[in-house]
């Protein structure tokens, strides 16, 4: 069963310090040119992603909860 939850892209959700915080898609490492549409809350903790890193993350960890 999955534990992944999904919400529109909010960077109050990330850590004062992260790259979400600061609009970038932490999925990719900040490789990413695209902008974040989602945070998710994953086994290893708080994401932001774009289209693509959505599909990668759903892919990994099952369809969300919520």
């Amino acid at each position: 069963m999955s534990h992944l939850l999904k919400f529109r892209f909010n960077p109050a959700l990330h850590g004062k310090k992260s790259k979400a915080r600061n609009g970038i898609c932490s999925w990719h490492a900040g490789e990413c040119e695209k902008k974040p549409k989602w945070s998710f809350f994953t086994p290893m903790g708080w994401q932001s992603a774009c289209g693509k890193a959505r599909e990668a993350i759903e892919d990994r960890y099952g369809k969300p909860v919520n």
